[in-house]
């Protein structure tokens, strides 16, 4: 019962500050404790393992560094794909990380590397095939500089996987994400991978 006291606890303090919606990622051995709990599941990440490319000298085409000055458009861009404000999150981790822009120069792609690991990549889901090969290498050459590299699409997100297949990534298990209080509409086909297993 120690797992339920502790995420009781959780749920409660996150309540106490106003949350409203409570997301998580579930083990197969979790499940059943946050159904007991009233989560409910929205969907899957395809937990896929593959080999980075290494830092390479030059990025795809489109794809650079954040700067400074990117912050409020990269806050739009999570939120118009995420439907909620997740500006405290990304403001702590600014201004590491990459976009991919688009032929205005918009952004239609943001990755960005976590300190415990992972990391955080959205692509805007109407982009054009090309957009996600070069998304894909980017994450592979910023993020993926070791010869491990874990990748975690949505079930919506066909794309993601299929690319990564085609590169040579073996899907090794599915997840649950699992939500308690309000759903919240968000861009699943734009998911590349969770914020980090902790934070999302």
């Amino acid at each position: 019962g120690l797992g339920e006291k502790l995420t009781r606890q959780a749920i409660q303090r996150l309540r106490d500050r106003g949350c409203t919606t409570i997301r998580l990622v579930a083990t197969q051995l979790g499940l059943p404790l946050y159904r007991r709990m009233g989560f409910h599941e929205e969907n899957e990440y395809h937990e896929l393992q593959g080999s980075g490319l290494g830092r390479q000298s030059t990025l795809p085409r489109g794809a650079r560094p954040l700067l400074a000055s990117d912050i409020d458009d990269a806050i739009k861009f999570d939120g118009m794909l995420i439907g909620e404000d997740r500006s405290h999150l990304i403001r702590r981790l600014w201004p590491q990380g990459w976009c991919l822009t688009g032929s205005e120069g918009e952004i239609d792609g943001l990755v960005i590397p976590t300190p415990w690991g992972g990391e955080y990549a959205l692509l805007r889901p109407q982009v054009a095939p090309e957009q996600g090969v070069r998304f894909l290498g980017l994450i592979r050459s910023v993020v993926g500089a070791s010869s491990e590299l874990f990748i975690y699409p949505t079930s919506e997100n066909a794309t993601a996987r299929r690319l990564l297949k085609e590169v040579g990534f073996t899907e090794l298990r599915t997840m649950p994400r699992m939500v308690l209080g309000v759903a919240r509409p968000w861009a699943t086909a734009g998911l590349w991978s969770i914020f980090s297993p902790a934070l999302g």
